[in-house]
């Protein structure tokens, strides 16, 4: 019912609500508590009695939320980016949020990893470099950082490139940040951006849907 794909793994949330994996799993982001490659598709080691509600593959990890809320991610873990400890993790294990929040849609990227939470905040954490996680910093962050979007706004869908991400707004604007040099923030420039930045959509025109490669983004508007 849903698909991912990484650099070199695959994953595809199944109708009964399972999660199936493929591919490199050098740094265990196949989830299946092993670091062997597999080239069919190989069921990943949920929690008990939990399905899975979204995925989201990174270069090299993986991500997912669960059917109570929880996130849980798994794979390379140079940069914190499965926000537990150690360098790789080769089985689902839960990122700590504040208490009482759900998440509500993931993405994965290069070596960061941001959360959409039902407090209408995006946070994110692991690789910096370029100020992906959009809390003005280029510090790595080993948990959860506030992304600094505007102030009483509301993210409804989360997406990560390599080095940047972005969010579309309840309004439908479009907000990006990190990695700028190919000007994949979309904000008529090639300077990185620590924080997020409005994307200079045509005018009166909203975004829909968004997705980001590695270097670039794309939108479909209203």
């Amino acid at each position: 019912v849903a698909i991912s794909a990484g650099d070199q793994h695959t994953c595809a949330i199944l109708d009964n609500g399972d999660l199936a994996c493929w591919g490199d799993n050098d740094n265990g982001q196949i989830g299946d508590n092993t670091t062997t490659d597999r080239n069919r598709a190989t069921r990943v080691h949920l929690p008990s009695n939990r399905t899975v509600i979204q995925v989201s593959t990174g270069s090299s990890h993986t991500c997912a939320v669960l059917n109570d809320g929880t996130m849980h991610c798994w794979g390379l873990n140079d940069h914190s980016q499965t926000g537990s400890s150690g360098e790789y993790n080769p089985e689902p294990t839960m990122v700590q949020f504040w208490t009482n929040l759900t998440v509500l849609g993931v993405a994965a990227g290069g070596g960061h990893t941001c959360g959409m939470l039902n407090d209408s905040t995006v946070r994110c954490w692991g690789w910096n470099s370029d100020g992906q996680i959009g809390d003005d910093t280029d510090n790595d962050r080993s948990t959860p950082r506030t992304s600094q979007l505007p102030t009483g706004s509301t993210p409804v869908r989360i997406v990560a490139g390599y080095e940047h991400t972005c969010a579309i707004l309840s309004t439908g604007s479009l907000r990006c940040w990190g990695s700028n040099n190919f000007g994949q923030v979309g904000d008529g420039g090639t300077r990185d951006r620590e924080e997020p930045r409005t994307v200079y959509l045509p005018r009166h025109r909203t975004a829909a849907v968004v997705v980001a490669g590695k270097t670039h983004t794309c939108a479909i508007l209203d």
